[in-house]
């Protein structure tokens, strides 16, 4: 913590023709903290007496090439104080603040109000001669509050670790006590392992109701860190269900925050919880359609330390999944385990898997999907001929089923863009979940959804595939009336509900083929 004083800037007046200077002002102290879960400042140095203060963030634990995430406090203003941050050591030059997005404020005696963005006319995102050419990001604050009143400030929404243990519970408790045994689905809250500072990677099942006799995977949680869950019984084992007198029953993983800094993901996570444990016809639908895994935070430590894309040790997990050590990488490991043994689970296959991200650059949120492989059908004849033939057609239909389910993403989600998806083969990328999970699981559709920062609500005037247009007809006067979610908490929940939908009527959309 930091302790500035601070000067009135006020200029020279003129009384009876003669120029008389105030005395200098005597401010209030200003005082800066982040020592709290999810905080990231490293100093404050003040200019222009106080007038200004350039903010330093502190890089990621043990990888100081990664410095983007920001969430501080300070207080001890005076009402009506005008202050300029300015954050000068981006390691991201490309940013959605050249795009109008702003920082977040609230103010903690006032959490009925919750977070606001700042006007874009108060804030600059500028390269500066003063810092040998680095984009700066500078805002212009006005303290409403007196000296006791303590201001957030933040990139992106924060949802820590504690909030997402919070929900967790509430989720829990909701769905064992409303309907009781009248609910048509079961809730499984699973400890999947522990990470290296011994917290939670918590796991999430739902399922049908009926027929359900435990998998073999989560037999054995206490090998993993089982212990007491929030329901105060053992949540590392016998956690996992399936339809036993189901054919073959197709399962939905889900996973998020393996980047810490990249925050709308728990949100979207937690809307698409929010839709498949509520009672609408197409959550109700989906349930029957499909089993739903979600682990929704696999770095909670980066999380509480407040990095953007590392855990503890400083490594970025997304490009660990193909060979994740055990005692380094104890959720990817646990995670990829998991995933696993569903395909060797009697009556169950591992359908889709989705990797929930957010986008600090792109304006739309988009899919990232594996590309094909070769659609060239040979000429019929030998026996050779026939087989590479049926492996065309196979591909093929894999093609049309990822078409399919972005059709109706882009139909549902206002926030998306079936235009701005991905076919991509990065050599950077071949770490990432989605690319290291293709290897070993061929026959599972395979994506990574980028919610972006900041959507751009000024090109959401229809849908933008042609299917889209002419099935959901989304017209201005609807685009507008949605405008002023877009970019909130409700805005990112609602797209967790959208991205249930579109996969209800996906499943549903199969049944015709």
């Amino acid at each position: 913590m930091t302790r500035f004083v601070t000067q009135d800037d006020s200029a020279a007046t003129r009384r009876k023709g003669k120029t008389k200077e105030r005395e200098p002002k005597q401010e209030p102290n200003l005082l800066f903290f982040s020592d709290y879960e999810s905080g990231n400042l490293h100093k404050v140095k003040p200019l222009n007496d106080g007038i200004e203060y350039e903010i330093s963030l502190r890089p990621d634990t043990l990888a100081d090439q990664y410095r983007n995430w920001f969430y501080f406090s300070c207080f001890g203003c005076r009402p009506n104080q005008r202050v300029v941050f300015s954050v000068v050591n981006f390691s991201k030059q490309r940013s959605l603040y050249r795009d109008r997005m702003t920082p977040l404020v609230r103010s903690r005696s006032r959490p009925h109000l919750g977070w606001a963005r700042l006007p874009p006319r108060n804030c600059f995102y500028y390269k500066s001669s003063r810092h040998g050419g680095q984009y700066l990001l500078s805002f212009v604050f006005t303290f409403d509050g007196d000296e006791n009143e303590v201001y957030d400030f933040a990139y992106s929404f924060p949802y820590p670790y504690t909030k997402l243990q919070k929900y967790l519970d509430t989720l829990e408790r909701t769905c064992c006590c409303s309907g009781g045994g009248n609910l048509d689905y079961r809730l499984e809250r699973s400890l999947l392992c522990r990470t290296n500072q011994m917290r939670r990677v918590d796991m999430s099942e739902i399922s049908g109701k009926e027929g359900l006799t435990p998998t073999s995977f989560l037999q054995n949680g206490k090998q993993r860190g089982g212990r007491r869950g929030s329901s105060g019984k053992e949540n590392g084992n016998g956690a996992a269900y399936l339809h036993a007198h189901s054919p073959v029953r197709p399962v939905i993983a889900i996973t998020g925050r393996v980047h810490p800094g990249e925050t709308p993901a728990s949100f979207v996570i937690q809307g698409f919880l929010d839709f498949v444990t509520s009672q609408q016809e197409e959550a109700c639908y989906l349930r029957k359609a499909a089993d739903i895994v979600v682990v929704p935070m696999l770095n909670p430590d980066g999380v509480f330390l407040g990095n953007y894309r590392t855990d503890a040790t400083g490594v970025d997990l997304n490009r660990r999944w193909d060979a994740p050590s055990k005692e380094i990488e104890p959720s990817l490991y646990w995670t990829k385990e998991l995933l696993k043994s569903i395909n060797k689970e009697k009556g169950r296959k591992l359908d889709m898997f989705i990797d929930v991200h957010a986008h600090s650059t792109s304006k739309r949120s988009f899919m990232f999907c594996n590309p094909p492989k070769s659609m060239e059908i040979s000429s019929m004849g030998s026996e050779e001929d026939l087989k590479e033939k049926e492996r065309d057609w196979a591909t093929m239909n894999r093609l049309r089923k990822v078409l399919i389910f972005l059709e109706f993403l882009d139909m549902y989600m206002l926030e998306f863009s079936m235009a701005t998806c991905r076919w991509d083969i990065d050599s950077h990328k071949v770490g990432s979940a989605r690319r290291a999970l293709e290897k070993i699981l061929p026959e599972t559709l395979c994506y990574t959804f980028e919610a972006s920062f900041f959507h751009d609500i000024g090109g959401f005037s229809h849908s933008e595939s042609a299917f889209g247009q002419k099935q959901h007809k989304v017209s201005q006067e609807h685009a507008q009336s949605q405008a002023g979610k877009v970019n909130t908490e409700k805005g990112y929940i609602g797209m967790g509900e959208q991205l249930g939908r579109a996969l209800s009527h996906y499943y549903k959309s199969l049944e015709r083929f």
